[in-house]
């Protein structure tokens, strides 16, 4: 996008491991820790690479921060567009 004039574009593809609403932090905690250490395997870190995947892996306050981000981010450019829900 950006090579066809429009600079700044960003558009990204992420997927996330998430809990239900209230999941105590010890559980949370371990699911968080549980999920770094597996895509820090060997094998995983080849698989993820065969698939042109990068893991990014991190604490459950890096996930707040990504989706407020995206959140805001996507919000403007729903109302830039004047996007309404149907």
């Amino acid at each position: 996008m950006i090579e066809v004039g429009v600079p700044g574009f960003v558009s990204d593809t992420w997927n996330a491991i998430s809990a239900p609403p209230r999941t105590p932090a010890p559980i949370v905690a371990k699911l968080n820790r549980t999920m770094n250490d597996i895509i820090n395997q060997d094998d995983m870190k080849k698989r993820f690479a065969e698939l042109h995947l990068v893991p990014v892996g991190g604490s459950p306050g890096d996930m707040r921060k990504l989706v407020e981000e995206e959140t805001r981010r996507w919000g403007d450019v729903i109302k830039k567009a004047g996007i309404q829900p149907e």
